[in-house]
């Protein structure tokens, strides 16, 4: 019998808990409302040739999602500047559970828009006699 039983069980463990860990956090981000009030930027960091762009996180759910300013499509609530506490980067990253790149932001962005679209035309086919 090998020693590494009670090791092998642990990793089962560990890896059940992590499975739960996350499905619990996607849920507790898919439900919570990003309050304007609980919301945290981060500016960008870095010279031009090594810069890293601005992230703008929620601090009741731990998302967090990166772009550069009002001109990525944040899927959070974000219109600009206007209200949005400022905080440094190692501060907010402390903070962060689940961070979404500037691809995914743009995926999710178009799955929504499409999504709309769908929704619209089906609108306009219903009304058609």
């Amino acid at each position: 019998m090998s020693r590494l039983g009670p090791v092998l069980a642990l990793d089962v463990l560990i890896d059940n808990l992590t499975s739960l860990r996350k499905k619990t956090l996607l849920e507790i981000q898919e439900s919570c409302p990003h309050p304007r009030e609980s919301m945290r930027r981060a500016p960008y960091q870095g010279a031009l040739s090594e810069a890293r762009p601005d992230f703008l996180m929620c601090s009741e759910c731990g998302l967090a999602e990166e772009g550069w300013g009002s001109f990525c499509a944040f899927e959070m609530h974000y219109d600009g500047e206007s209200g949005i506490q400022e905080i440094p980067r190692e501060e907010a990253g402390r903070l962060v559970r689940t961070f979404r790149t500037r691809r995914e932001v743009s995926e999710l962005n178009r799955k929504k828009w499409l999504a709309r679209c769908r929704e619209a035309s089906r609108g306009d086919a219903e009304g058609v006699v």
